[in-house]
């Protein structure tokens, strides 16, 4: 069934544009970037847990192992392509020229989808080649369980497993946070950081998306614009709140951060913020599903394609960013540095669009063909991918 819904994939753009925008600052581009950027990520999470938790309900009613061999087949088939195959150009790059020297060491975690875990090592290392795939690191580990938990559990008992991740989630995230204070060797900021790394950190992420289809919704929901608005107004309060109360103690705090500095743990952010985050995303998401058929911002053509095309946007963005800061000279704060953005986004979208045309595609075409199923590229709604930070 065709439930392609076009304001979706323009929310990926939005939330693709986000995360290199975010990415953009750290070259001192200055007004081209926003401190906030790394919310893409979230957005990611939320959208991706709607996403895959839909199929998965579609599909239950199958057997187990037609269920899975379908789910992780066509899982497969969109992510690992593109994904190994930059692992294999980097690893290739490094073995002949041994730099980064500390890749080695990384390699076996960013192969086996455990890299967001290094985080916790005391003597980690950033590199612009892989430190953003974290986040695709968290979206796999969710598969491997996500379709057994919709799998065996009633619809009564998924709401109820629903509510419970939603409650416990940020527990979590306060307990992690003590133990790694006190117990750990991390600086404040790696510690603020390995909790945002963390994979049961993010869950409730998944869940508040999944929560959508689970609750349905898009039929018992009756107000979602009023939904939308006041939890976009409670998180814009909190924002002011952290920000008001972290700017007098913190020099090196960015108005562009808008209260949400990235693995912030004054106030206890890392405890409400996500699932802050999580609600208004989620609002903003079933907002669109109740509006799908209506034209909006998020329906634009470019921002459609952006969309298409932001899983291998996600992934070559950081390595293009990090040879375009060498080759332009760097411009804080001023307005030229906004035409370099363009410049460089057109740079990041032309790479993803040759590449989904010439290399993904080819992929893809195989998803439907072991179920002997018509091939269609309409079927957006299996095109999950996190495109994440």
């Amino acid at each position: 069934m065709n439930r392609y819904v076009k304001s979706l994939d323009g929310l990926r753009a939005v939330a693709v544009l986000l995360v290199m925008l975010f990415h953009f600052r750290i070259y001192d581009f200055g007004s081209a970037g926003i401190g906030v950027g790394w919310i893409g990520v979230q957005l990611f999470f939320v959208l991706s847990g709607y996403l895959i938790t839909q199929i998965l309900l579609e599909e239950k009613k199958k057997s187990l192992g037609f269920y899975l061999k379908k789910f992780y087949w066509r899982r497969a088939l969109r992510i690992f392509p593109l994904y190994f195959g930059y692992l294999f150009a980097i690893s290739a790059v490094f073995f002949i020229t041994d730099k980064p020297y500390f890749l080695g060491d990384k390699l076996p975690f960013l192969y086996s989808y455990t890299f967001n875990f290094t985080r916790l090592f005391p003597d980690w290392k950033h590199s612009p080649l892989y430190t953003h795939l974290w986040s695709l690191s968290v979206e796999e580990q969710f598969y491997l369980f996500w379709p057994f938990f919709i799998y065996f559990l009633s619809r009564r008992n998924l709401k109820i497993g629903v509510i419970t991740i939603l409650l416990f989630i940020p527990v979590f995230r306060y307990f992690l946070g003590q133990y790694l204070v006190y117990s750990s060797q991390l600086t404040p900021e790696a510690i603020g950081e390995a909790i945002y790394w963390f994979t049961f950190s993010h869950i409730d992420a998944f869940a508040i998306g999944g929560a959508i289809p689970i609750f349905d919704m898009k039929h018992t929901v009756k107000k979602p614009t009023l939904l939308l608005i006041s939890s976009f107004l409670i998180l814009i309060l909190f924002g002011l709140f952290n920000a008001l109360s972290i700017i007098p103690q913190d020099v090196h705090f960015e108005i562009s951060s808008l209260g949400f500095p990235i693995g912030g743990m004054q106030n206890m952010q890392h405890v409400w913020s996500y699932s802050l985050l999580n609600i208004s995303f989620a609002a903003l998401i079933l907002w669109l599903l109740k509006h799908q058929n209506q034209k909006n911002i998020l329906t634009n053509p470019l921002l459609v394609s952006i969309g298409k095309v932001s899983y291998g946007m996600y992934l070559f963005h950081w390595i293009i960013l990090s040879v375009f800061s060498k080759a332009v000279e760097r411009l804080p704060w001023t307005v030229n540095s906004l035409l370099l953005f363009i410049v460089f986004f057109l740079i990041v979208y032309g790479v993803s669009w040759c590449s989904y045309q010439l290399y993904e595609k080819r992929f893809l075409r195989l998803k439907d063909r072991i179920y002997n199923e018509k091939p269609s590229e309409n079927k957006i709604i299996y095109r999950t991918d996190s495109a994440s930070q």
